[in-house]
């Protein structure tokens, strides 16, 4: 009869529990107590869920984050509740949020991307849309080099690494400009293949990723920049807009946004071709917030759901293993 310690030359171990950690993966092993042979396989996106992190402490819609923070380290700010415009800006460490220093001009509906202690404002609505832009540097908003062009662009998207290398881009359903930025000035470089505004983001100034948005109404668009120009990749399966976006040009989240039906809750996961439905979030909602460096980790917070502007945060997790039941037939 060939046995496991014939073909591998050792038995299976045998434990009492499942292994919890990534450096299990390829393990096969006896589970004492289900009885059961098992093998340890990495995590899947598929098997992802969002759980309650702590609320901001200022309720808001139309804010921004740093959209290559984590969920351990992420940056909130601007926003409005009802007719108020905040310059709050928020640090959250994975548990809680605090307060910290505002930014120079209060805003809704800026562009926003670096890290919590990098991060960019850009542009926005005062009384009406202005080019300024501010950085954060940890502790303080500094006021930087203004877009070259700000006028009519509500609801523009940016990716960005750090506060000194960022692409920002559309803002209307007629304007598809794009602008780099390299920590002092903007450079007007080539233009998106669809104009639009109020579209999700993920990844960095060489590698972005845009997706949804409004031109005359929700679309399911997706572009990919690769520094230089946009090239059309795979639609959502949901067209929507007012959604927001985590992670990288390859690995990215789409969550939340109004879509035909209505606001609508649903998750899509990208892989670098195509998208597919995961987990949906608990509270369904607009105008909110995201960050976060893959798509197997990304944050949620503020935005409303109808009149009521909210204050939740939720965060995205995938497993990082998935224990197998080894079965004959």
């Amino acid at each position: 009869m060939t046995t496991y310690k014939g073909i591998k030359g050792f038995t299976a171990q045998t434990l009492s529990s499942d292994p919890t950690t990534a450096s299990s993966v390829g393990q096969i092993y006896y589970n004492s107590t289900s009885n059961a042979f098992k093998y340890v396989a990495p995590g899947a996106v598929a098997a992802a869920t969002w759980s309650s992190g702590g609320n901001l402490n200022t309720a808001r819609r139309n804010l921004r984050a740093s959209n290559f923070g984590t969920q351990t380290a992420t940056l909130a700010f601007a926003g409005n509740s009802g007719p108020t415009k905040y310059a709050n800006t928020e640090k959250y460490n994975g548990s809680s949020w605090t307060e910290v220093n505002d930014l120079n001009t209060a805003r809704i509906i800026p562009a926003g991307a670096g890290t919590m202690d990098s991060a960019i404002c850009i542009s926005g609505e005062t009384t009406a849309i202005v080019g300024i832009c501010e950085k954060f540097d940890g502790t303080n908003w500094t006021e930087t080099g203004d877009l070259n062009s700000h006028s009519g662009r509500q609801g523009m998207g940016a990716a960005g690494g750090s506060s000194s290398a960022v692409v920002a881009y559309g803002g209307s359903n007629t304007i598809s400009l794009t602008e780099v930025f390299d920590g002092s000035s903007w450079t007007e470089v080539n233009n998106m293949n669809t104009a639009r505004a109020s579209m999700g983001n993920a990844g960095i100034s060489t590698a972005a990723l845009t997706f949804g948005g409004a031109t005359t109404a929700g679309v399911a668009l997706a572009e990919s920049w690769n520094g230089t120009s946009w090239t059309e990749v795979a639609d959502l399966n949901t067209a929507r807009t007012t959604l927001a976006g985590a992670g990288s040009q390859t690995s990215a989240l789409a969550f939340s946004g109004g879509a035909a039906t209505g606001t609508v809750a649903i998750t899509e996961s990208w892989n670098g071709s195509s998208w597919t439905e995961v987990a949906d979030m608990a509270t369904a909602r607009v105008n909110l917030a995201g960050s976060g460096t893959t798509g197997t980790s990304a944050l949620a917070t503020g935005g409303n759901t109808g009149g009521t502007t909210h204050a939740l945060t939720e965060e995205f997790t995938a497993p990082d293993i998935s224990i197998k039941t080894i079965t004959t037939s």
